[in-house]
């Protein structure tokens, strides 16, 4: 009696770890379905975002449909695409292209050689990472406060070079999974094949559509990308409008503080306007003291809202020149795409129309031409 009863205490710890061996065969396969199924999927995205981008021919359409694809092939609380650019001062660096993020803030444009950061690494090591504890890193160019917790980072790299950098972010520790990386890896790879051709055409072609002394486009491309705005808006029956900016008694300035005093003054001015703008907002230097902006897709209630804005904004700004600080005004002239404007150069003249009814009505004002 005593030998069936070990036999069946053996027989149970046989059946007992079988069963354990199977539950864990079980769960690993579910696993590994649930892997391969995500990678699956990923790889049909990323075949139909080869099939979409083929069709287009410019940086900012390219960079939508990767960046659409990237929330759903990745879904996360933030997402980023920063690609190297040359700022104002001819330096290198590495700018926000797309971004989605509540802490939109915390990702700024930064020297990639010269800072150091888990972005700036990421970078120069060209080897994508993933981080399942954020708290844990170093002092970082995306401060702490963010709240963001896990991320993963990799390069755009353009035959071996590093172009851009993707980054994803969440605010729960471990949120990214192994195959994330490698998903994030492949897509990385596919969308840098199109980009890096794109890339170096939009980089070579804004070295003569800048500038000099403002840093932003210049009166030629300005008009062309209006005029490409308008036949675009006009066919697709959206809104479109234009906002002229000129700086009140820009020749005080300059006959007190001297002409390059005054080139410093466009500089700031436009770097300060481009900032109140939304991304995909278009600014270009129009004339010595004048600015002129490309608002598409906004109601005509919003543009002199935000129009107000900017001159609010300007009029409270403390700028510096020769270590002095100046303060300016500007008068602003504003105009709608309508079904009586034919072309880009009648938007333009309506704008420049009340543009000068701002000056003669007496400055640091904002008019707008029905």
């Amino acid at each position: 009696m005593l030998e069936a009863f070990a036999d069946n205490k053996i027989l149970i710890i046989v059946l007992s770890s079988v069963i354990l061996f199977l539950l864990y065969l079980t769960s690993h396969l579910f696993h590994l379905s649930i892997k391969n199924g995500k990678i699956s999927k990923a790889l049909l995205k990323i075949i139909e975002l080869r099939q979409l981008i083929s069709r287009k021919n410019t940086l900012g359409e390219i960079m939508d449909i990767t960046f659409n694809a990237l929330k759903h092939i990745l879904p996360s609380q933030s997402a980023v695409i920063y690609l190297l650019e040359k700022n104002q001062k001819n330096q290198t660096i590495l700018n926000v292209s797309e971004i989605m993020s509540p802490s939109g803030q915390k990702f700024t444009a930064f020297d990639p050689l010269t800072t150091d950061s888990v972005l700036s690494q990421t970078f120069k090591n060209k080897k994508t990472c993933k981080i399942d504890n954020f708290d844990k890193m170093p002092r970082d160019i995306i401060a702490k406060d963010s709240n963001f917790k896990s991320m993963m980072i990799t390069p755009v790299t353009d035959n071996g070079e590093s172009i851009g950098l993707i980054v994803l972010a969440h605010n729960k520790y471990g949120y990214f999974k192994e195959e994330d990386l490698e998903i994030l890896h492949i897509f990385s790879a596919e969308a840098a094949s199109v980009i890096k051709n794109i890339h170096s055409v939009h980089l070579s072609a804004a070295a003569t559509q800048t500038d000099s002394v403002s840093g932003m486009y210049t009166y030629g491309h300005f008009r062309e990308c209006l005029k490409e705005s308008v036949k675009k808006h006009k066919d697709e029956n959206k809104n479109l409008s234009v906002l002229f900016l000129n700086i009140d008694y820009f020749k005080q300035v300059n006959d007190t503080f001297g002409h390059n005093a005054g080139d410093t003054l466009i500089k700031q001015l436009g770097s300060f306007i481009k900032e109140q703008l939304r991304k995909h907002d278009f600014i270009g230097r129009y004339d010595a003291d004048e600015f002129a902006v490309i608002m598409p897709d906004m109601s005509k209630t919003d543009c002199v809202v935000a129009s107000e804005k900017i001159r609010h904004e300007i009029q409270e700004h403390t700028f510096i020149l020769d270590g002095k600080p100046v303060k300016i005004t500007i008068s602003c002239g504003l105009s709608h795409l309508s079904e009586n404007t034919a072309s880009e150069k009648e938007l333009i003249e309506k704008a420049q129309k009340a543009l000068r009814e701002a000056k003669n009505k007496g400055r640091n004002k904002i008019f707008v031409n029905e």
